[in-house]
């Protein structure tokens, strides 16, 4: 019974290495011949990556739950399927029990330097518990990764166009919104909601980009508006289905303009998407995003709809009150936000007059 579990385990652990050398060629191919991330890249390459990460992953665990169903066997001839059942249920935490084990053991018995249980503490103490303890770290980290479940920190170097709750020189947590569920096509992938901050890639960004000469630029904007709602901006107030929006994170309050940029000598730079009292309809599948400082960001006011599919990365407007680490650096994104209303019933009347 023993040899074949040995031989099984071996076989598994075989596959294992032979999984991970391709995750890694796939990985080096899609990063460095491609140049493209894995939440990029097509979306049959994602799954051939994420297959092969799979069967990785459980020719992994079949390779220790038979290492430890024979090491638990020991010189027994019997209970074969009892210790079997025995080593499912403490496979993870086997590593522990064998390195108490072997040291118990060596300790006890004191053996002599060329003795074989002298050996056997230091190839478990060495090398067995090494690389099961990193085979399972790693499993969960390529998981992680591979599969986009686990948050993210990205850096943001010169743009204010989200500060107050992003300033340049700072940064934030973000989720893949490509991750496995997205590939999958599954009603479990990530729904957008108002105030989420997204990043994302379009033709009129990718052409602002490249007119620019801007070099690992991302957009990153706040969620104003999803499918089926109202849009209109007058008199600096962003107007919701007909109901002005609260928008404590804003910079400056009631500075929302609209229309063409134009340089001082009147010079227009880029044409409006929207402009002041324009009520529209966001389209199905897409958004109306707005960056926090409202003087200076590009955002749906000049390139227009968002698609869910343009989106990269995203990050809840509900964690962004919540106080969190990256290595040493504290964020807590809401601090600067205002706590008192942007405006008043008179200000909304005079904005809606503007329109009539």
């Amino acid at each position: 019974m023993q040899n074949k579990l040995n031989k099984i385990s071996r076989f598994s652990f075989i596959i294992w290495a032979l999984c991970a050398v391709l995750v890694v060629g796939m990985f080096l191919y899609t990063i460095g011949f491609r140049g493209e991330l894995l939440n990029e890249t097509s979306s049959t390459l994602s799954l051939i990556i994420i297959g092969l990460l799979g069967f990785c992953v459980l020719a992994f665990l079949s390779g220790t739950f038979f290492l430890t169903w024979n090491l638990l066997l020991g010189e027994s001839k019997s209970k074969y399927l009892v210790k079997g059942l025995l080593a499912f249920f403490i496979q993870v935490i086997f590593p522990f029990y064998y390195l108490c084990s072997i040291i118990s053991s060596y300790f006890k018995l004191k053996p002599k330097f060329k003795d074989k249980r002298h050996l056997n503490f230091l190839s478990g103490l060495f090398v067995f518990l090494p690389i099961w303890l990193v085979g399972y770290f790693l499993m969960f980290k390529s998981i992680q990764e591979l599969a986009g479940l686990g948050a993210e920190f990205a850096p943001v170097m010169a743009s204010e166009s989200m500060a107050p709750t992003i300033p340049g020189g700072t940064g934030y947590r973000y989720y893949d919104y490509k991750n496995i569920w997205y590939r999958l096509n599954s009603p479990k992938k990530y729904q957008f909601k108002h105030g989420d901050i997204i990043s994302f890639s379009t033709p009129n960004t990718r052409k602002i980009i490249a007119d620019n000469n801007l070099e690992n630029y991302n957009f990153i904007k706040r969620v104003i508006a999803l499918p089926g709602d109202k849009v209109m901006i007058t008199g600096g107030i962003v107007f919701l289905n007909g109901k002005p929006l609260d928008e404590p994170y804003t910079l400056e309050a009631n500075k929302t303009t609209t229309g063409d940029i134009i340089d001082k000598d009147k010079k227009i730079l880029a044409k409006g998407f929207l402009y002041e009292c324009e009520e529209i309809i966001v389209p199905d599948k897409s958004m109306f995003v707005l960056g926090d400082n409202r003087q200076n960001s590009d955002d749906s006011r000049i390139i227009g709809f968002v698609g869910f599919d343009d989106v990269t990365v995203y990050f809840p407007f509900e964690e962004q009150k919540i106080e969190y680490y990256e290595g040493v650096n504290r964020f807590k994104h809401d601090e600067k936000w205002r706590t008192e209303g942007n405006f008043d019933e008179s200000t909304i009347n005079q904005a809606l007059e503007h329109c009539e």
